[in-house]
């Protein structure tokens, strides 16, 4: 399955308006943290490796990912070691050995709502250095990833019906461009994400 998502600010009363027709699903809160190489090796090919809750999982781009907001989510721990070309022993026990630090450490307390096809996310961050950051993200699934442009033409259509404002950063995005701006340059001189 593929993830197609967009990122959206929303006022309290936009928030109000989506969530009053939508289907509650649950919350639950999390911790990420976020690994790379200090060359930022994975961010600078736009992949994504972090550790939910002490569970490994690995965001890969897809082929066309021109806007930035399309991602196959691999959570198979033997799957994330051939892609990071790490041999032998555990994940969890080989990144410090392959190089990989934490840059990022973030809890965040989602709120999950459905509505049709759509996954709606609201989170609230908090990371470790005290810098908070709320966002919602609209996401659809699907199959195929020739079907990636129609996906996220849906999600923009929907959040229109209810004036939400699309921006192009998600939380860790955010918190790169204020607490990390040599990667957050590198990454945008690469057109990773926009400034």
């Amino acid at each position: 399955m593929f993830e197609i998502e967009k990122n959206f600010i929303l006022t309290k009363e936009q928030e109000d308006n989506l969530i009053k027709d939508s289907e509650f699903i649950g919350q639950k809160v999390f911790t990420d943290i976020y690994y790379d190489k200090e060359n930022y090796d994975l961010t600078k090919k736009d992949i994504w490796f972090r550790a939910r809750d002490g569970k490994f999982e690995l965001k890969l781009p897809l082929v066309n990912n021109e806007a930035g907001d399309r991602y196959e989510e691999v959570d198979d721990e033997d799957h994330i070691k051939e892609v990071l070309n790490i041999k032998g022993e555990s994940l969890k026990e080989s990144l410090g050995k392959y190089g990989y630090i934490p840059f990022c450490v973030c809890k965040t307390t989602r709120k999950k709502y459905k509505q049709g096809d759509f996954n709606i996310d609201v989170d609230s961050a908090e990371f470790d250095n005290g810098f908070r950051y709320s966002i919602s993200e609209i996401e659809l699934m699907i199959d195929d990833d020739k079907k990636a442009n129609e996906a996220a033409e849906k999600i923009i259509n929907f959040a229109k019906n209810y004036g939400l404002r699309s921006v192009k950063n998600g939380k860790i995005i955010e918190y790169l461009k204020i607490y990390r701006p040599n990667q957050f340059k590198v990454l945008s001189d690469l057109g990773i994400f926009q400034k």
